[in-house]
């Protein structure tokens, strides 16, 4: 797991949502997970903004890690 990133919510939203996520950095990824969180966390903070967010998974080939951005329209 490398770093989690969110774009398009308030500060506070970002990190009420950063400290739900239960992967920290140089943990063993799991995509299970990524699911998971959406239906248990992400779930309540999209019906209050109306909007679908859109998880970005993304590998680092040199480092072996995969870096995960959340984004809200």
């Amino acid at each position: 797991m490398g770093p989690l990133q969110f774009a398009g919510i308030k500060a506070a939203d970002a990190d009420y949502l950063a400290k739900q996520w239960r992967l920290k950095p140089g943990d063993v990824f799991d995509a299970s997970y990524v699911a998971k969180y959406r239906a248990d966390v992400l779930r309540d903070v999209q019906a209050r903004a109306r909007v679908v967010a859109k998880i970005e998974l993304g590998l680092d080939r040199a480092s072996g890690v995969v870096n995960v951005r959340v984004v809200f329209p």
